[in-house]
């Protein structure tokens, strides 16, 4: 199993992040101190692509669950295509990504990117886990695994990864 890349934000506009995966950051080339407290912006760049980020929340906010395949930028400037898939979880609004590839990826990829739900639910929990330790709070529970993947579970397209919005997700 793969650990899942995944960000969560504030509920209301402008969607302040509040926590994110290691694989987030480490995909995005991103700080905790660098993203805490900003927007999903911070993944907007020359080449994002700002349409799919509007089509997400459109989605979102006419079923409380929508799955976009979007164009985000890396610090670096390398643009990265995934599926973000977001729900309503921890109090927030939670974006999974799966299907992550960028050109130089490609190489690498292992699998098809389509982990099972089994897996996510599992990968999601140890991830969410090892941050919430981190800042000294109580681990997730199996409820709120199975909150999230009941809000996800309208979702027609692939399962997700964890990247809480992609940054053009958000710019609607």
């Amino acid at each position: 199993m793969t650990d899942l890349c995944w960000v969560l934000t504030e509920s209301v506009y402008p969607y302040n992040i509040t926590a994110a995966s290691d694989v987030w950051y480490t995909t995005w080339q991103l700080k905790p101190e660098d993203t805490i407290g900003k927007t999903p912006k911070v993944l907007d760049g020359p080449g994002a692509d700002l349409a799919a980020g509007r089509m997400l929340m459109e989605q979102f906010e006419a079923r409380g669950a929508a799955s976009q395949r979007c164009t985000n930028v890396r610090s670096d400037g390398t643009l990265i295509k995934h599926t973000v898939s977001l729900v309503r979880a921890q109090g927030g609004l939670l974006a999974i990504s799966t299907d992550m590839d960028s050109t130089e990826w490609e190489a690498e990829r292992q699998s098809d990117g389509h982990p099972s739900l089994l897996d996510v639910s599992v990968n999601l929990t140890a991830s969410m886990n090892a941050q919430r330790e981190r800042r000294g709070a109580p681990a997730v529970t199996a409820a709120d695994v199975a909150a999230a993947a009941l809000d996800g579970a309208s979702l027609s397209s692939s399962p997700p990864c964890l990247a809480l919005f992609c940054a053009p997700c958000l710019a609607w």
